[in-house]
């Protein structure tokens, strides 16, 4: 509200959450990186409208996702690696990788490490309804608040919550992108470079859309 007061119809809601983003990348990690502005926003938002990499897919199903954004394979494993702060449910992991893999009852993935396997099944995400909304970190807990490598470092040991996450190791394809970010501090600068991409993706300028003067709301 108050940058619209001083800047009336300039700054964007789109820029907004870019450089918020951006902001919020250097403060966890020290690197800063630069974007540019100028977005419009959208007269249109429907959550139905999103579109994600589905929590089970192949990396040649990610991969394909990825490059309708016009985005590469290797920057699909950096961008994954924002699941560094990230959680799911349980609802997300039971059927396809604790109870039912492979559509198998009973089956439980054998990509995943079998000590953690039986951790979610015992205490986070027993085999009833009503652990459905229980949270499931998507990175060892004690580093769930830092944008760090330890994402990478969790897949290589098996304990990808996700089916998405683990496959990048269990896919040859990726492996060796997995063990350099695991392995090195290149996360650290390639990250921001591959968010810089991703928010260039699909923009409005000029005079398309709007600049929102209230981001929850339509002009």
């Amino acid at each position: 509200m108050e940058l619209e007061k001083r800047c009336p119809g300039v700054v964007s809601c789109s820029d907004i959450e870019i450089l918020a983003t951006r902001d919020a990348v250097n403060a966890s990690t020290g690197q800063g990186y630069a974007v540019r502005t100028g977005r419009r926003d959208r007269r249109r938002s429907i959550a139905t409208d999103v579109k994600l990499p589905g929590p089970d897919f192949t990396v040649p199903q990610a991969a394909a996702f990825f490059r309708t954004l016009g985005l590469s394979s290797d920057d699909m494993v950096v961008l994954l690696g924002a699941h560094t702060v990230g959680v799911t449910h349980c609802g997300m992991i039971k059927k396809s990788r604790l109870y039912s893999y492979g559509g198998k009852a009973g089956a439980t993935d054998p990509s995943m490490d079998p000590e953690l396997a039986s951790t979610y099944k015992t205490y986070v995400c027993p085999n009833t309804a009503s652990s459905d909304n229980n949270i499931v970190f998507l990175d060892d807990r004690a580093s769930a608040s830092k944008l760090d490598n330890s994402f990478y470092k969790m897949l290589q040991r098996r304990r990808g919550a996700l089916m998405v996450d683990q496959n990048l190791y269990t896919d040859g394809s990726t492996r060796w992108m997995v063990d350099r970010l695991a392995n090195t501090d290149h996360f650290r600068w390639l990250f921001p470079q591959a968010l810089a991409k991703l928010g260039e993706v699909n923009v409005l300028t000029g005079t398309q859309g709007e600049v929102r003067r209230v981001c929850s709301r339509f002009n």
